[in-house]
C-alpha cells in the first residue's frame, strides 16, 4: 500500500541516518552527513526466515547494538560495529540484502 511504501522509506533514511533531504521528490542524504568509522547499517533480505535472522543475530550479538523489525518483519536488519573483514562476510550472506555505513543525521527546520 502507499502508507506503508511511505513508512519504509521513512524507516530506511532513519536507519541510514541521513537527514531528509529532497531532489525532486527523492530522498538524498544531507550534504554535511558524515560516514561513522566502523558503524554499518545491515539490512535482511525479504525471504528471510525467522529462524535465519535469528542465528545471524546471535552470531553477532557483541557487534550489535540495535536491530530493526518494521511492519512485522517487512523491514528487518540490525546496526553493528563491524571490521572490514566483517563486512564483507556479511555482504556474502544469502539472508543479507545490503550493508552500509551508518552515517551521522542533520535536523533541518523548514518555516
Amino acid at each position: 500500500t502507499m502508507k506503508a511504501t511511505f513508512v519504509a522509506v521513512l524507516a530506511i533514511a532513519a536507519l541510514a541516518n541521513a537527514a531528509l533531504f529532497t531532489d525532486m521528490g527523492r530522498v538524498v542524504p544531507s550534504p554535511t552527513s558524515e560516514i561513522i568509522p566502523g558503524d554499518y547499517i545491515v539490512v535482511f533480505t525479504a525471504n528471510a526466515t525467522d529462524a535465519e535472522v535469528e542465528k545471524h543475530l546471535v552470531e553477532f550479538e557483541a557487534a550489535t547494538f540495535h536491530t530493526y523489525n518494521i511492519n512485522n518483519g517487512e523491514f528487518r536488519g540490525h546496526a553493528a560495529h563491524l571490521s572490514d573483514d566483517m563486512v564483507e562476510d556479511m555482504k556474502a550472506r544469502d539472508i543479507v540484502a545490503f550493508v552500509e555505513a551508518d552515517k551521522t543525521m542533520d535536523a533541518q527546520q523548514s518555516c
